[in-house]
């Protein structure tokens, strides 16, 4: 699946550079979504069928981590590229960087230890069994919530940034880049505390620290541009810590069919992110 996603990306990204209008560019972007979604459902259900207890967190901390360099980095590599070559660059390049990914399911061995149904019933039959699952449904619902506001702050960071405080792209790259800095910073400090103090507490630490922020941000993120990034970057560090936690909780709930849990968890954390951005 994971080899499929990554040429499906690949194909997607050289349709996009190669595309002759905006409805074009925007078919294609809906297959590069589909591509580019797959795998981040299976990583979780990966990690799901690899490790237990506190490796799973460490691990699930690691790939927060991780995907926390690109939202990090991406503006000001495409402020670079539009400033030297058109938008279509951009998606060239995207395809250059899928072709190692690409490489490199070829050779991962799959880790499931299960095999389901590929028909379209099948498939909605789990999905099915997975809404009876209280437990799972319950904490898939609450802990995903944390995950709105930083989406939110994404997509409202360039009217806030640009339009509103007037900043510079190149000022706008440096503040929107402390977000994922420091959720990135948040999962490190993770892999630090997990272990050491319940899981509980901390998420009961991080729900607090988002509301903190987000009581800032209602308050006083409108007197000054280093206030809004500064209380958005407290929700964002809460972010980054609890949802290493939060995932391995959710996906503690099931016992079985870990990739349909792990893609709901995807979702369901997009679906509340969408509403917030919107």
């Amino acid at each position: 699946l994971i080899r499929d996603w990554s040429s499906d990306v690949c194909s997607s990204d050289l349709a996009c550079g190669l595309a002759g209008n905006v409805w074009q560019l925007i078919a294609f972007r809906l297959g590069q979504s589909l591509g580019a979604a797959g795998p981040s459902a299976m990583c979780m259900a990966i990690c799901r069928d690899r490790f237990e207890g506190s490796r799973r967190k460490h691990v699930l901390a690691w790939i927060g981590i991780i995907l926390s360099i690109a939202p990090m980095a991406a503006p000001s590599i495409g402020a670079l590229l539009l400033k030297h070559w058109t938008w279509r660059t951009i998606f060239w390049v995207q395809a250059g960087l899928g072709i190692p990914t690409l490489l490199l399911s070829i050779a991962m061995p799959e880790t499931a230890a299960e095999r389901t149904s590929r028909s379209w019933p099948g498939m909605l039959g789990r999905y099915a069994v997975l809404m009876r699952n209280r437990r799972y449904m319950l904490a898939n619902s609450v802990m995903g919530l944390i995950a709105g506001p930083f989406f939110g702050f994404i997509g409202f960071a360039p009217i806030a940034y640009i339009t509103i405080f007037e900043l510079t792209e190149q000022q706008f790259g440096v503040m929107f880049a402390l977000n994922p800095l420091v959720s990135m910073l948040g999962a490190f400090v993770c892999t630090r505390v997990a272990g050491r103090h319940s899981d509980r507490r901390i998420l009961t630490w991080c729900l607090v620290g988002s509301v903190v922020g987000g009581v800032g941000i209602l308050v006083l993120g409108a007197r000054h541009f280093l206030l809004l990034g500064g209380f958005a970057a407290v929700m964002s560090f809460c972010c980054g810590v609890s949802r290493p936690l939060s995932n391995n909780l959710i996906l503690e709930q099931v016992r079985s069919d870990f990739g349909s849990a792990s893609s709901f968890i995807v979702f369901y954390q997009f679906i509340v992110g969408a509403a917030c951005m919107a």
